[in-house]
């Protein structure tokens, strides 16, 4: 079944291998009870009256309609059906090839016979190609390779025991359904594909402000595990554990109990626990002993995207724990995006602040021994050697004004003109044309207001004097207390990219001319 015209794939062979499905219509055929393969949808197909042609997306390289035999080019998301050793069908839907389509495989009964097994229905019901990450897109559109098929290295071609990656979670959220390891197992059962299905109904945990109109989350407790809910009228609800004291999303089944769908925390209260969970003014949701009124867990200590007054961001180096920031993808949908703030350990002494873009150095702050990524580095430094307790903020700044700009600072060319980012920058406020460093991908999309105040703090950020700068905690009040008044900023360091030689044979002014102007030397290159 499916909302609009894809030609289904099927491989290896059975009674038909490939076929034309129109929207809103099905079509039905048996599989035979020891049959293993996969089906598929394919895109952007044109076929002649005889069934030649072929498919932009998800093409079998037949010729044909019918792919007799041949399996799908990727990126290709593909619903699998097998056997164990044991006759027991299994199904699932992998997105191991990639993503094109929407797609659930769901088992079904006439009544006549009674499912047993694992019989959840599997899929992706997500459209991950709105998601799709810049460097795994399909040319064209359509499609999102996996991140092994692009980059081919063992983190992302592990199938055991794999440490998660941005884009394993990335793909985990739009197909939380899907099982790349393991699959379904369900007996009795008739089985329904549906392209582009009716999305199942998520739930995550979160924090926000009561004055927040639009409810945008500061925390979210399952950021990258949405619990599912299957129908519209089932209840989901947060409870504590009465034997360990752990906090639990459940699914009441009574009075008493319920089935745990996630464990929010693992805490070791001991036996008959007396614990409570309480959501503090300052935003902090904390579970608490009453017993030594000891605190077992707090929210304050997972942040997710937001870094809230009284919140920690750093690194322990007795428990090692690492106090991060994770980007979220959008306000609406909170799975982790590309880029994580934390302190990095460099040695016993020193750490440094990094932005990484999917595991990747994207800035760094210059402290000693760091290095510090081209047109990042504070003045006070490269001018001087020397260093502030606002060295991080001269960087920040910059960055902001990067990602405001959708522009680097140390690669910006503007109509041939010596200022950098920073001068463009400047100018632009000093002409009340702030709106015109505008990324031209945002759109639009942004709240005026805000643009101009961020702006307006990037350009305290990066004034020339570090005592012209403001603190961490003031830069940080800035930009979340819009009551706070703004003083006007000064011109920025480093304003423009450098000053051309004037020094050649044909142009030489008086001021190079020797102390008797009698003779000159211009010592020139080979």
């Amino acid at each position: 079944m499916t909302g609009f015209t894809v030609w289904p794939g099927i491989s290896p062979v059975l009674i038909i291998t490939g076929f034309e499905l129109t929207g809103g219509n099905s079509r039905s055929f048996q599989l035979p009870d020891d049959w293993s393969g996969s089906l598929w949808g394919r895109t952007g197909c044109t076929f002649n009256g005889s069934g030649h042609g072929s498919c932009k997306i998800g093409d079998c390289g037949s010729g044909e309609m019918e792919c007799n035999g041949r399996s799908a080019t990727p990126p290709v998301t593909v619903a699998e059906f097998g056997t164990n050793k044991f006759g027991e069908r299994n199904f699932d839907v992998s997105v191991m090839d990639g993503y094109n389509l929407q797609m659930t495989v769901e088992a079904t009964t006439d009544g006549s016979t009674y499912l047993s097994g694992d019989c959840l229905k599997r899929g992706c019901f997500y459209d991950l190609n709105k998601r799709c990450p810049e460097e795994l897109m399909l040319k064209g559109g359509g499609g999102c390779h996996s991140p092994c098929q692009v980059f081919r290295t063992p983190e992302y071609c592990c199938y055991n025991s794999c440490e998660p990656t941005s884009y394993s979670r990335l793909f985990s959220s739009a197909c939380p359904r899907t099982d790349d390891i393991s699959s379904s197992y369900c007996e009795g059962a008739n089985y329904t594909v549906r392209f582009c299905p009716r999305p199942f109904s998520t739930i995550k945990l979160g924090i926000w402000y009561t004055s927040d109109a639009e409810a945008r989350k500061v925390w979210v407790a399952n950021p990258n595990k949405p619990i599912i809910r299957t129908s519209d009228g089932e209840t989901i609800a947060l409870s504590i554990d009465r034997n360990t004291g752990n906090l639990m999303i459940i699914q009441p089944m009574d009075l008493v109990g319920g089935k745990t769908l996630m464990k929010i925390t693992d805490v070791q209260a001991g036996p008959n626990p007396n614990v409570t969970a309480t959501l503090e003014d300052t935003g902090n949701f904390r579970l608490i002993n009453e017993i030594d009124k000891r605190v077992l867990w707090q929210s304050f200590d997972h942040p997710t995207n937001v870094l809230l007054p009284g919140m920690k961001l750093g690194y322990d180096k007795r428990t090692r724990q690492n106090w991060t920031l994770t980007s979220s993808h959008s306000d609406d949908i909170f799975d982790s995006g590309a880029f994580t703030l934390s302190w990095e350990p460099i040695d016993e002494t020193n750490q440094r602040l990094m932005i990484r873009r999917r595991g990747q150095p994207y800035w760094t702050g210059g402290f000693p021994g760091i290095k510090a990524f081209g047109g990042y580095m504070f003045p006070e430094y490269a001018m001087e050697g020397t260093f502030s307790i606002k060295y991080d903020i001269y960087s920040f700044g910059v960055l902001i004004l990067e990602i405001l700009s959708g522009r680097r600072n140390s690669s910006f060319v503007h109509l041939d003109r010596t200022v950098n980012l920073l001068g463009y920058a400047w100018e632009l406020w000093q002409q009340g044309n702030a709106l015109e460093l505008e990324d031209p991908t945002l759109r639009s999309t942004y709240v005026v207001h805000q643009f101009l105040r961020t702006f307006h703090v990037a350009l305290l950020c990066v004034q020339e004097s570090a005592l012209d700068r403001p603190t961490t905690s003031d830069m940080v009040s800035m930009l979340l207390n819009d009551t706070i008044s703004l003083p006007a900023p000064k011109r920025p360091a480093f304003f423009t990219r450098g000053v051309e030689s004037k020094s050649t044979l044909d142009h030489i002014s008086s001021e190079e001319c020797s102390a008797n102007n009698v003779t000159v030397s211009v010592i020139e290159g080979r």
